[in-house]
């Protein structure tokens, strides 16, 4: 879980994406479905629930979204799954 960090989501998303994904999480709308080493599965609440999937490729995020963003676009749902993974990870250690 290390290489999905905030740092490359401030890459790879707008600001106004990041910022968006980061209020989903602090109003509770993330549950963590599977998280491993290199990939992640949540539920994201956004009205509607949102599938997200995460995957680490080298230095990159590789996501998709059941919101239907595009390819290679970083949609507020997988900055927030991303977020509240890499949350979890800060207070477990």
């Amino acid at each position: 879980m290390q290489l999905i960090a905030r740092f490359a989501l401030r890459r790879q998303a707008s600001s106004s994406e990041f910022m968006a994904g980061v209020c989903l999480v602090s109003g509770g709308a993330v549950h963590l479905r599977h998280k491993s080493a290199r990939m992640l599965q949540a539920l994201v609440r956004d009205g509607a629930t949102q599938d997200v999937s995460i995957l680490a490729e080298g230095d990159d995020l590789v996501g998709q979204c059941s919101c239907g963003s595009g390819p290679g676009e970083v949609c507020r749902h997988q900055v927030a799954a991303t977020h509240a993974a890499w949350l979890q990870l800060s207070a477990d250690e």
